[in-house]
């Protein structure tokens, strides 16, 4: 515990008593400071002997003023006795069963104690010797490595499966609701060709009379409804084709909802022109009276 002062007495080396306050011990360790620093002396082999004093007077001075109760616990406790503990080691080691090569002591022969004409005793049981252990040949079962590229390659077909098992879904769930979506309302009966396609405007006027109303009319290419807007969308309803000819013209029937009757004009027949814009007309109940012309410019 306190083997630096390398068998040493702390007070003896400060050269005071058990007794000493600490203020004596720090001015007995300043003294022998001055007196033992190897700087006094210019001999190496003074420097040597100075400067191990040094440390042995240091090491006393931290035991006394840090750990004295420690110290003083070690200083007094009573020396043991080595005389109490036997070595385990001072008698003689049993005798090696497996030493083949030492004879048998008399006492171990089994004809000493034999009586003429009976039976020799059975020979003293000798156990073998275990054969030495040998590891086998083979080596050891190590399982084959993976092969990471094979893997790999099993993980991206498996994601990539997925991801088109996810658009196929998406797509199937999209054309549903597009489906639903385009299933309200009646079911147009012919296709609307590709030159009347898009959102049109205009004025319609009706024939002997100056009236007129506003017309907007949005279509789709193919066999799909469009929509149909008068009085400035103050009558929305939905535009459905219902004969088409060879001159791409298109007759377009109108269907409000039941809270708007008074906006349903008739059918809507559209015509396109060369310079880009459509003539639309308005027949009477026998079909071939004109009651109303306008014409409509892409918006």
């Amino acid at each position: 515990m306190f083997g630096d002062l390398s068998g040493h007495d702390a007070y003896e080396l400060l050269h005071v008593s058990p007794d000493a306050s600490s203020e004596e011990i720090q001015r007995a360790w300043r003294r022998l400071a001055r007196t033992h620093h190897p700087d006094r002396f210019t001999d190496n082999a003074a420097r040597t002997k100075a400067d191990q004093e040094l440390r042995l007077i240091n090491l006393a001075r931290d035991v006394l003023l840090n750990r004295r109760a420690s110290y003083d616990a070690f200083r007094d406790a009573p020396a043991v006795d080595e005389e109490l503990f036997d070595d385990p080691w001072d008698d003689e080691p049993p005798p090696d069963p497996w030493d083949f090569d030492t004879p048998p002591s008399p006492s171990q022969d089994p004809w000493a104690d034999a009586t003429p004409g009976t039976a020799p005793p059975p020979p003293p049981y000798i156990p073998s010797r275990p054969p030495p252990y040998i590891p086998p040949p083979w080596p050891h079962y190590r399982p084959p490595p993976r092969h990471q590229v094979g893997s790999r390659l099993g993980l991206g077909c498996v994601l990539l499966f997925s991801v088109l098992l996810f658009l196929w879904g998406f797509g199937v769930v999209l054309g549903g609701l597009r489906g639903l979506a385009h299933s309200d309302g009646p079911e147009p009966e012919a296709p609307v060709p590709g030159v009347l396609a898009g959102s049109w405007t205009g004025i319609v006027q009706l024939l002997g009379d100056d009236s007129t109303w506003d017309i907007e009319l949005t279509l789709r290419k193919g066999k799909h409804n469009g929509k149909v807007h008068y009085l400035h969308g103050g009558c929305a309803g939905t535009a459905v084709p219902i004969v088409a000819d060879a001159h791409e013209a298109v007759t377009l029937r109108t269907v409000f909802p039941n809270e708007q009757p008074r906006c349903d004009v008739g059918n809507v027949h559209i015509t396109p022109s060369t310079d880009g814009r459509i003539q639309v007309t308005y027949y009477k109940d026998d079909g071939v009276t004109e009651a109303a012309t306008g014409t409509l410019l892409r918006r």
